[in-house]
């Protein structure tokens, strides 16, 4: 069961689907099997009443990249690194990330045949379902 994302804790983010967690590896943001090499504690916060997600190794925001990939370079949390997290019926979580005045689903696109993370428009069907296990 997952937890509330809530600021001031630290969580691990997992799909509901495939049990993969976000993991930041050699400065890429992956889906990764738990367990493997990578950071996957994230912590949350909030400034200006939107979540973020600072990795607890690098000290960096997840954010997005001018193409809408998943990035985890800023030392602040800015526009590019707010989140919406909204709850799902079955008590899992979907991530929203701005898009001008829109908000997109985070889920995976393909990019020069590789899966990407990446903020991929407003279908719902195309998100990722995520889990929040508080460590």
């Amino acid at each position: 069961k997952s937890s509330v994302p809530w600021p001031g804790n630290n969580y691990i983010i997992r799909s509901a689907i495939s049990g993969q967690v976000l993991t930041l590896i050699e400065g890429q943001v992956v889906l990764a099997p738990p367990g493997g090499k990578g950071s996957i504690h994230w912590a949350c916060v909030q400034t200006k009443g939107w979540l973020g997600f600072k990795n607890t190794v690098s000290g960096r925001f997840l954010g997005h990249g001018k193409h809408g990939n998943l990035i985890c370079s800023a030392g602040k949390h800015q526009s590019w690194e707010n989140f919406c997290v909204r709850m799902t019926p079955d008590g899992d979580y979907i991530l929203l990330m701005t898009h001008f005045e829109r908000l997109w689903h985070v889920g995976t696109k393909n990019d020069k045949g590789k899966e990407k993370l990446a903020k991929i428009g407003e279908r719902m069907e195309e998100a990722i379902i995520w889990e929040f296990i508080k460590v």
